[in-house]
């Protein structure tokens, strides 16, 4: 009985310290479960059945402990998670209540840790990802705006290629206007001047030096010039380069008066910085005229004096005359007044004779062809694309 007595007193005490041991390993205060525990009995039983008893009682409050510590450890999870969320909200806190955390929390907090750990590995390979893409997307927009660059290149190649040959056309100098006989003493190295004849030009301007004069280093030809009103003009037919035609297919004659053109080369034959002048500044020039003399037929002031013009009968301007001996007949030569000095050379229609010549100064425009008569009167063709003509070049 004393046995079964100490038995029982070592049990109790086995289970009271087992107790002990639960609370102590968990840190804080002990669960109280909802009923009474089954380890505290009342009633001494047999020693077999005692035994049985204790066992079931120990499995029991074994059971029991277990079911506490689970609570415990939920209990703790979600203190953890809590501590977690005021430590990210509150960074720093000096408050010792949220800053203490028991061996279970830290063992909690190193499972969420871990598990915030793969969260980070995978937001570090999803950052290496998006990294590697922006590498990507930045390499291809780099190649992107390399070729850029490129394109930029190629367009300033074209812009310089275009503006050299503006330069390279600018850089071509103006046939600038000197003094009368200037190049006789002027011609520039390399070049040999020739002064085209100026045997049909007003004289006395000549003597004055009223006219001025341009070098057309294309071919060393020197052309005289004349203000009239606004304009500036040559005063001679232009003999540049071997395409055109000479008066009776004499050569001499283009050195005399000049050659005819055709209008499909009209346009090249002006030296840099003159032009073929349109029908409107052929008129300007005509207007000029009529008013300088004030009458309609006032051609004689443009046209050359120096003996080419034919005279011409009263009644009939086609036929020729001489006018020493007929009085019917009618002086056809110019004053030339206002030293323009325009010949009658006439004209070539293609793969015909040459015409009407001593009878009709006709000249080029941009498009037609302006003509002075042999009985003064002015006209403006726009049929004659088919015929060669004079070029008289206007400057700009």
């Amino acid at each position: 009985m004393k046995m079964a007595k100490r038995f029982l007193l070592f049990l109790f005490t086995f289970v009271i310290l087992i107790g002990c041991g639960d609370e102590k390993s968990s840190g804080g205060n002990p669960v109280v479960p909802d009923e009474p525990s089954s380890s505290i009995i009342a009633e001494p039983e047999s020693s077999s059945d005692k035994g049985t008893s204790s066992i079931k009682e120990s499995s029991s409050s074994i059971g029991k402990s277990s079911s506490s510590s689970k609570d415990i450890k939920s209990a703790k999870e979600s203190s953890s998670s809590k501590v977690k969320e005021t430590s990210s909200s509150s960074k720093g806190s000096s408050n010792p209540a949220e800053s203490s955390n028991d061996v279970g929390e830290s063992s909690s907090s190193a499972e969420v840790s871990s598990s915030s750990n793969e969260e980070m590995e995978s937001s570090s390979s999803s950052v290496k990802t998006s990294s590697s893409s922006s590498a990507k997307s930045s390499s291809s927009s780099a190649k992107s705006s390399s070729s850029k660059p490129k394109s930029s290149s190629s367009s300033k190649k074209v812009e310089e290629s275009s503006s050299s040959e503006k330069k390279s056309s600018s850089s071509k100098k103006a046939a600038e206007i000197k003094p009368n006989n200037y190049y006789k003493a002027n011609c520039p190295e390399g070049l040999s001047c020739k002064y085209v004849t100026t045997e049909f030009l007003n004289q006395e301007f000549l003597a004055s030096d009223k006219y001025g004069e341009i070098l057309d280093e294309r071919d060393g030809q020197v052309y005289k010039t004349i203000e009239i009103g606004s304009q500036t003009w040559l005063a001679q037919n232009m003999n540049y380069d071997t395409t055109g035609f000479c008066q009776d297919d004499i050569p001499s004659n283009c050195e005399k008066y000049g050659k005819l053109y055709s209008s499909s080369v009209a346009s090249i034959i002006c030296p840099n910085g003159w032009e073929l002048p349109d029908t409107s500044e052929w008129r300007t020039l005509f207007n000029y005229a009529i008013s300088y003399l004030n009458k309609t037929d006032a051609g004689s002031v443009l046209k050359s004096s120096r003996g080419l013009w034919f005279s011409y009968l009263q009644d009939d301007h086609l036929k020729s005359c001489s006018y020493e001996q007929d009085e019917n007949c009618i002086n056809g030569e110019g004053t030339n007044e206002l030293g323009f000095s325009a010949i009658p050379q006439g004209g070539k229609p293609n793969g015909e004779e040459y015409s009407l010549f001593g009878r009709e100064f006709s000249a080029r425009a941009k498009e037609g062809s302006a003509h002075i008569t042999n009985t003064n009167h002015f006209g403006l063709g726009i049929t004659y694309k088919r015929h060669n003509h004079a070029i008289r070049c206007k400057k700009k």
